[in-house]
């Protein structure tokens, strides 16, 4: 008995054993169509079952995938591809061959294996290479997808209030059009982050000045002197329920940046409960306790662990429509521009010393407005609110840094009522304001 087959996930690619079946996932932006082929033996002519991949459940982006129960080491599978034969434009697909996962760990190779049998027109399944599920726990890393240094560095100045830095930020949280968009690259092709596993953690981003590396034996020689870190005006560990405080706000911002920026999060584990290198920017080399994870943290950082639990929740949350899977960044700013403000409507304020930026989008997928305001100067700051049309409800705040928890995140549909005119946005804190448009101006 065949067992219905679930949504499955994009990511990792290729086959991937999980509790009760296997995740398939394969990249292919310009099918129309995919079918997942699972064979009992390697030379049968037909598959034992052809699962069909609906594109309005089984497609993210370009990323088709789905997860089929039952599904153990060594079944045998190939993708059947459809979509123009067009070969004027480089596209020849062909639905009746059977295609190898290009991100599958092993092949099996059938006794009457033919590649003429694959240029000839025709099925080809019996005398083509299948693709075997292993138990190998392996991480994939997607090619397609591109880390961003200048993601990193940019969001790390401006939070830290340097100069200049107000264009670029815009530019960061919009998918970095300035690098991508001229290349026609997919609304995910960022991979945004502010730390990873080479360099300072967050906690250490806004704690030190500079890198601390006596105890590697370089001399303090080794690891990046480029940082773009501030202490928050001690260097290393304090005591002092100030410096404390704006460190938690710190890494609060730069979470939520990362998370609502355009294109792909990625966070370092342990960020979220504030996890410490002492200063070390570059711990490849030890084998201690500096690279254990500390457990005691999770109740010690509660604040900042349940902060990232509902920024994932939220960006989780997004309703994205099947056939807008194919939008390049280009076509996403397009048809959702972003409005740039400063303290006033309208007017951003781009200048050197400038350190806040606010804007306005309509998620119309999700029914929302959402406007953002970052204000990295170290006063407080009144900012003007966008004036509501009739078929939106109220502004509400799901988000503000400064507050205390509960109060610093809140779920959409508890986020209080803020008033116009104006919102004041205390010293380095990020806000996120969201209204909802109403039931009966919504589209159906």
């Amino acid at each position: 008995m065949d067992h219905p087959v679930a949504r499955g996930r994009s990511f990792p690619l290729g086959s991937t054993l999980r509790e009760g079946g296997a995740n398939f996932s394969v990249f292919s932006k310009h099918s129309t169509g995919v079918e997942l082929c699972l064979f009992d033996c390697v030379d049968d002519p037909r598959p034992a079952r052809v699962i069909a991949l609906d594109p309005r459940t089984h497609r993210t982006y370009h990323y088709w995938h789905v997860f089929v129960p039952g599904i153990g080491p060594g079944q045998l599978y190939a993708f059947r591809v459809h979509g123009l034969f067009d070969p004027v434009n480089g596209l020849r697909f062909d639905a009746s061959k059977s295609l190898l996962d290009p991100y599958g760990k092993c092949v099996a190779r059938p006794a009457g294996y033919s590649r003429a049998a694959a240029c000839r027109p025709g099925d080809n399944a019996a005398t083509a290479f299948k693709s075997v599920v292993v138990d190998l726990g392996a991480y994939d890393w997607d090619a397609w997808k591109e880390w961003s240094g200048k993601y990193r560095d940019d969001v790390r100045s401006f939070i830290k209030s340097d100069n200049g830095m107000v264009r670029a930020l815009a530019h960061r949280l919009t998918g970095s059009p300035d690098v991508y968009a001229w290349e026609r690259r997919e609304p995910q092709q960022s991979i945004n982050f502010v730390t990873c596993h080479d360099g300072f953690t967050l906690n250490d981003l806004v704690s030190y000045n500079a890198k601390h590396v006596e105890a590697n034996g370089e001399q303090n020689r080794d690891g990046s002197d480029n940082n773009f870190s501030w202490n928050c005006g001690v260097e290393g560990p304090s005591v002092d329920p100030e410096i404390e405080r704006l460190r938690t706000r710190q890494v609060k911002n730069l979470i939520a940046l990362t998370l609502l920026s355009v294109g792909t999060p990625m966070l370092l584990a342990g960020d979220e409960v504030r996890s410490s290198q002492r200063g070390n920017n570059n711990a490849y080399c030890r084998d201690d306790e500096l690279l254990s994870f500390d457990w005691t943290l999770v109740e010690k950082y509660a604040e900042v662990h349940r902060f990232t639990k509902q920024l994932i929740t939220f960006r989780l949350s997004r309703n994205l429509p099947t056939e807008r899977f194919d939008m390049t960044l280009q076509e996403l700013l397009r048809e959702h521009p972003v409005q740039w403000h400063g303290i006033k409507l309208n007017s951003p304020d781009w200048s050197e010393p400038s350190h806040t930026i606010a804007a306005t989008s309509a998620l119309l997928w999700d029914q929302l407005l959402l406007h953002v305001i970052i204000n990295a100067y170290w006063e407080p700051l009144e900012f003007e609110l966008p004036p509501l049309t009739e078929a939106y409800e109220p502004w509400r705040r799901c988000i503000d840094t400064f507050l205390a928890p509960p109060e610093d995140v809140c779920p959409l549909d508890d986020g209080p009522v803020v008033p116009l005119p104006k919102y004041r946005v205390q010293p380095r804190s990020l806000v996120i304001l969201f209204a909802k448009m109403r039931t009966d101006a919504a589209h159906p």
